[in-house]
């Protein structure tokens, strides 16, 4: 199971997994960070995701994008991940990110799946 988003609540984490087991699938708890404040400032200032969702009457509109300042009010209330969990960086090569992801996938699986 996928899930991708800011969880910064450990409950929020805990229900996901909770999904994925009563869907019987497995979770994998992977955590997603940027060292680099510098460069983690950039890439919000530069991302567009050009999200489009319908809001309370049903009209389509943009998704807001994640200022900086956002980010850090997110990161002061952000519960420390509990479980077993890979901490990747964003910062670090992208190559080694995904191949340290797919041991880890692969580390957890069962051998009768």
């Amino acid at each position: 199971m996928i899930m991708d988003g800011v969880t910064p609540k450990q409950a929020i984490r805990d229900m996901w997994q909770d999904v994925a087991i009563h869907s019987r699938a497995k979770p994998y708890l992977i955590e997603a960070i940027c060292s680099n404040d510098t460069l983690h400032k950039e890439r919000l200032k530069q991302r567009v995701r050009g999200i489009q969702i319908r809001n309370l009457t049903g009209k389509v509109v943009m998704w807001h994008e994640v200022s900086y300042d956002r980010y850090l009010a997110i990161k002061s209330i952000f519960e420390q991940v509990q479980g077993k969990c890979l901490h990747l960086d964003s910062a670090n090569n992208l190559k080694n990110n995904i191949s340290s992801a797919i041991q880890f996938i692969g580390d957890q699986a069962d051998p009768r799946e």
